[in-house]
């Protein structure tokens, strides 16, 4: 009863998983691209993607105007927290070095992007933009290509180790 309880927690602990990072990525990519992989399509708007920006801004005597727009600051917000979350969930110490450079991406997006929206609620002249998006997309498909196949390899141990109980030639 136990290990079929722990069974049903971590299949829904994967679950809650795959679907945050799906929000991760999906938000980071209509962030990063100003919303243009949704309206390129059909339409007469070209296709633009910010895959890095590293800038700050700090001045007085003139007023601040965001190169972002509020749903594209509230879009790298949310992908970034929930970027924080998959990091800290799924890898663990599993993938320390790989965990330990998508974390700190993820807070520096984070705080970048917080201070960043911050202009909308107080005014300011600092700005502060820390964002790589094709960093953690090349990581994703690094850990997508090395996990599954170490669940592959997994599955063939899994299937190679004999029952010592089973009759030789049993057949399920």
């Amino acid at each position: 009863m136990a290990a079929q309880h722990k069974g049903t927690l971590e299949c829904c602990h994967s679950v809650l998983i795959n679907y945050i990072l799906i929000i991760h990525i999906a938000l980071l990519l209509l962030a990063s691209t100003n919303f243009t992989v949704l309206t390129f399509v059909g339409e007469s708007t070209s296709f633009t993607w910010n895959y890095y920006t590293y800038a700050s801004r700090s001045g007085f005597g003139y007023e601040y105007v965001s190169a972002y727009s509020l749903p594209q600051v509230l879009a790298y917000i949310a992908a970034y927290a929930a970027g924080l979350v998959v990091f800290k969930l799924v890898l663990g110490i599993r993938f320390r070095w790989i965990n330990l450079i998508g974390f700190i991406l993820c807070i520096l997006g984070l705080l970048s992007f917080t201070i960043e929206g911050s202009h909308w609620l107080y005014d300011h002249n600092r700005s502060w933009i820390v964002s790589f998006p094709i960093v953690l997309i090349c990581i994703w498909i690094y850990l997508f290509i090395f996990i599954r196949k170490e669940l592959q390899q997994d599955l063939t141990d899994e299937t190679e180790q004999e029952d010592p109980n089973r009759p030789a030639g049993a057949v399920d």
